[in-house]
C-alpha cells in the first residue's frame, strides 16, 4: 500500500502529539506559528521539520502546496519520495532512465535537433514524468523549494533537455 504525502505528515504529526503527551491541534498551531522563522534559523529543509507536519496536520500546507501540483494527475509515492531525497544517485538514475527510455522508444536523434525542437522534447518528457513519475517531480521540487513555480518549470525542462542531450548514441 501507498502511502502519500499528506497521510505521511499526519500519522507523524499525530504520533508525535501522543509522545509528547499533547493536543494535536493545539500543539500543531504553537509549531506551525514559528515554522518559517524556524527553517531560517535550524537551516534544515523545511519538509524534515515537524513544524512542517504541524501544517500539514492543520491543513495549511495544502493551501501553499496545492498550485504546484494542480495539473498531477498522480499523487507520489511517499516512500520511493524519502528514498530519493537520502539517495540522489538513485534519483538521478531513475530521471536519467525514464529519459533514455523515451528517445529510445521515439527514435530520437537529438545530436541533430535545434533548440526549439529539443525544448519541445523536454517539455513532453516533463509532462509525462509529472503522470508516470511524480516522486520524481515531488523530490526535484523538495530539493527546489525555494522557487516559483514558472521557475521550477523552466529549471525541470532544462535539466531534462540536458539529459536528453547526454542520450546521444556513443560510436
Amino acid at each position: 500500500m501507498e502511502t502519500y504525502t499528506y497521510d505521511y505528515h499526519v500519522k507523524e504529526w499525530e504520533a508525535f502529539a501522543k509522545e509528547v503527551d499533547a493536543d494535536p491541534e493545539d500543539l500543531a498551531i504553537s509549531l506551525w506559528a514559528d515554522f518559517e522563522e524556524m527553517t531560517r534559523e535550524v537551516g534544515a529543509h523545511p519538509y524534515d521539520m515537524m513544524q512542517y507536519s504541524a501544517g500539514v496536520y492543520l491543513g495549511e500546507v495544502e493551501t501553499i502546496m496545492r498550485p504546484r501540483r494542480a495539473l498531477w494527475t498522480e499523487t507520489p509515492d511517499e516512500v520511493t519520495v524519502a528514498l530519493w531525497l537520502d539517495n540522489c544517485d538513485a534519483y538521478a538514475d531513475a530521471g536519467e532512465a525514464f529519459i533514455r527510455d523515451y528517445v529510445s522508444f521515439h527514435s530520437l536523434d537529438v545530436s541533430r535537433m535545434d533548440e526549439t525542437a529539443l525544448a519541445y522534447y523536454g517539455l513532453m518528457v516533463t509532462h509525462l514524468m509529472e503522470r508516470d513519475l511524480p516522486e520524481f517531480i515531488e523530490v526535484f521540487c523538495q530539493w527546489n523549494y525555494t522557487l516559483t513555480d514558472a521557475e521550477l518549470r523552466e529549471e525541470l525542462i532544462g535539466s531534462t533537455m540536458g539529459t536528453m542531450l547526454d542520450c546521444v548514441p556513443v560510436g
